[in-house]
């Protein structure tokens, strides 16, 4: 009996070994160099992840080849390792189980693309070598998104909450806007980038209680944020790093349209103002320094030590009365401006300007401080209140240990890009942010390396398994949050939560509508 046990054993020990060969065997190999036509190009790719410094946790960069031919095959080498793929109609699918060990092999090293073209008179080409580097430093392991279809004056189903694992692409949807019924929600913060401490907002579109979905400790619950002080909801909201307190804007916003022009929708900010609200103990306070008269206070963003606040502020030209200032819309241009902040007391110091729209000629919005303290990132947009909707926005960076702190640009100002809604990892090394080119009328995920002295790595978009599903993907990626590990509340739960304060039934009466919202 041991004998026959031992004998299937020895069975399955060569089926395996066969198998192994036969795959080996057919696994797709380069041609030989010295038998291909060089190339004095390297071969175009889409998207383009030549010339990158990657995290040694990113999904496999999937491409598609765009040069004509009938067979192809890329191989990368790096770490000592190589490998080899062929690419069915040109389309480049690298194999999870072999990218990982290979950018593990290859961290802090550069890892080398051969791109080889078998054209239709049989001959092989090999284009010129490109390569990457992997950096040393990690990015978060999960990326948070809002993903909704193109709107102009109707809101749509469709949108939703998304968490991305950046390291292979599986994603998960934490709440859909039809199983809330129907309700708008954005705006979702996390408080230091982590994944059981967070809050969104919802938007009843029909009458109800618009409220800012809060999760802490486990569980999630509904908050209404307005106050005899500020009768508007809670919108762009920033977690102090002791995770008790939070800002937040309120914002009378108004979306329009251009009637000429490269640029059709717009918004203007009728008027804003920034609160405090404590997690503990449920409190909210109106802050003097941060709500002047005559003054707009928008996007606010806690310093790293928490010891200041930065925002956008803009001083309003037209009067109270006017629910929509087309002729001074141009001209709003936003400061970048700074309050100190004592958290053992609560008080606030005096507002400075940390850069002037007028010296820029920008409006200067979006700011979010990196953990290490050293780099503002922010966004510098033509006019107004809103990127995402204008012809030309640019992610600038601060340095502020600066003895004067200039800001400057993280690559050429160009008509094709519009980037906003710039987000740091927790190690200050990776910046994510929304992307929309004139070639994608829909925004997409970006990343892009920021070294610790400010070297900036080429931008590239997060990939996909089907690399061309950016250029057919209709809806937008926007608010990127970058989160070191998943959300583990049950999406039941958020929905639970949220769906309560939605519309009224039907002939009830609703509460205060809230604020209209920029459409996608």
């Amino acid at each position: 009996m041991r004998l026959a046990t031992g004998k299937r054993r020895w069975r399955w020990v060569v089926a395996l070994a066969a198998g192994v060969l036969l795959w080996r065997a057919g696994a797709p190999r380069a041609p030989a160099e010295h038998r291909c036509r060089q190339a004095d190009r390297p071969a175009r790719l889409r998207p383009d992840y030549t010339g990158l410094a990657i995290p040694p946790n990113i999904a496999p960069l999937n491409c598609a080849v765009l040069e004509p031919g009938r067979r192809w095959r890329v191989r990368l080498t790096g770490g000592g390792r190589t490998l080899t793929v062929g690419a069915r109609h040109g389309l480049v699918d690298l194999p999870l189980g072999a990218w990982q060990p290979l950018l593990a092999a290859s961290r802090g090293q550069a890892v080398r693309l051969d791109v080889y073209v078998q054209g239709t008179d049989g001959a092989w080409t090999h284009f010129r070598p490109t390569t990457c580097r992997v950096a040393p430093e990690p990015i978060d392991g999960y990326v948070v998104y809002r993903r909704f279809r193109p709107a102009y004056n109707v809101y749509v189903y469709g949108m939703g909450l998304w968490q991305r694992d950046l390291a292979s692409f599986r994603v998960r949807r934490l709440v859909d806007r039809a199983q809330i019924g129907g309700q708008c929600h954005n705006c979702h913060t996390f408080a230091d980038r982590r994944p059981d401490r967070f809050l969104f907002h919802t938007r009843p579109t029909n009458g109800g209680q618009p409220a800012m979905v809060l999760v802490t400790d486990g569980r999630a619950r509904a908050l209404d944020t307005r106050t005899p002080q500020h009768d508007r909801p809670a919108a762009y909201a920033s977690w102090h790093p002791n995770g008790d307190l939070l800002c937040f804007s309120f914002n009378q916003i108004k979306p329009f349209f251009w009637h000429a022009g490269p640029q059709t929708k717009d918004t203007v900010d009728i008027a804003s103002g920034l609160a405090v609200y404590n997690v503990r103990d449920g409190s909210s306070t109106v802050p003097a320094p941060l709500n002047q008269p005559d003054l707009n206070t928008t996007f606010p963003c806690w310093a790293a030590d928490g010891r200041a606040l930065y925002f956008s502020r803009v001083r309003r030209t037209w009067p109270a009365n006017d629910d929509l200032p087309m002729r001074q819309v141009r001209a709003t241009r936003y400061d970048l401006c700074r309050a100190a902040f004592d958290p053992a007391s609560g008080a606030w110091g005096p507002v400075e300007i940390v850069a002037a729209a007028e010296d820029l000629g920008h409006s200067l919005l979006e700011p979010r401080v990196s953990p290490d303290g050293r780099w503002l990132a922010f966004c510098a947009a033509g006019h107004g209140a809103f990127p995402p909707f204008l012809d030309h926005a640019d992610v600038w960076l601060l340095d502020l240990r600066a003895a004067h702190p200039r800001p400057f640009q993280v690559e050429p100002a160009t008509a094709s890009l519009r980037d906003s809604w710039p987000s740091w990892s927790s190690n200050s090394r990776w910046l994510v942010f929304s992307r929309r080119s004139d070639t994608d009328r829909s925004a997409r995920t970006w990343l892009r390396y920021v070294g610790a002295d400010g070297t900036l790595g080429k931008a590239f978009v997060v990939p996909e398994r089907d690399p061309t599903l950016n250029d057919r993907l209709l809806e937008t990626y926007n608010r990127p949050e970058l989160v070191t590990g998943p959300v583990r509340l049950p999406p039941g739960e958020l929905r639970a939560v949220a769906a309560k304060v939605g519309p009224p039934a039907a002939g009830a009466t609703g509460g205060t509508p809230a604020a209209a919202e920029p459409p996608s």
